[in-house]
């Protein structure tokens, strides 16, 4: 698992690299698609399927959803 250094409103720094919004697979930080979760949803407080299907496409054991700050 990556180490978080910090989070604060609106973003999240892991391993020293300063993020918006991520999904965290093992070892691995994928930046999310802001402006297309906002396209689908009018928000990116929202989940994506095609976020999903990369989530569980590896079978995790447990899967931690943050609603944020």
């Amino acid at each position: 698992m990556p180490k978080i250094n910090s989070v604060e409103f609106g973003s999240i720094v892991i391993e020293g690299k300063k993020y918006h919004q991520v999904l965290i697979l093992d070892q691995e930080v994928l930046e999310r698609d802001y402006e297309k979760l906002k396209e689908s949803f009018d928000t990116s407080h929202k989940i994506g399927g095609w976020e999903k299907q990369k989530l569980l496409e590896r079978n995790p054991q447990m899967v931690l959803i943050g609603t944020g700050w």
